[in-house]
């Protein structure tokens, strides 16, 4: 990528490297970090409203989905509520997300913690896409 260019690019390289920087922080972002970054920022509120209206189906009692980040990836999970104190409860994931390469790449967990790409849909170009898979997951498996 662009640093592997600047690094093997010689002196001259160095010194653009180094008036781009401020402070020790880059002020260079290349346009595939900034595009992924935007993404998951518009995926996670996209699947932030898809937990709503999932959560606004279900009764008082049950687990609720929510939407988090660890790292580059988006996972959704079920986290249930404690019933004398209201608070949430452990959250589980359910589904990772991964966006490279301008695709989104599914998974789902296995037991012992490690990750499997969705065997219905394991990747896709569009975030809606995601979420019109998930409403039709057969059996809405990862939903409890």
């Amino acid at each position: 990528g662009f640093l592997a260019a600047i690094r093997t690019g010689g002196r001259r390289s160095c010194r653009l490297m180094r008036d781009l920087t401020i402070g020790g922080f880059g002020v260079f972002w290349s346009r595939k970090m900034t595009v992924s970054v935007l993404e998951l920022q518009r995926a996670r509120r996209v699947l932030d409203e898809f937990c709503a209206r999932r959560n606004a189906l279900l009764s008082g009692s049950a687990a609720r989905l929510r939407c988090s980040q660890e790292g580059d990836r988006l996972l959704i999970g079920e986290t249930a509520q404690l019933e004398k104190t209201n608070e949430a409860g452990r959250f589980r994931p359910l589904v990772q997300l991964s966006y490279e390469d301008s695709r989104w790449h599914l998974f789902w967990p296995l037991q012992g913690g490690d990750w499997r790409p969705y065997p219905h849909l394991p990747q896709v170009d569009t975030i809606q896409a995601v979420v019109e898979e998930l409403e039709q997951a057969p059996l809405h498996v990862h939903w409890g």
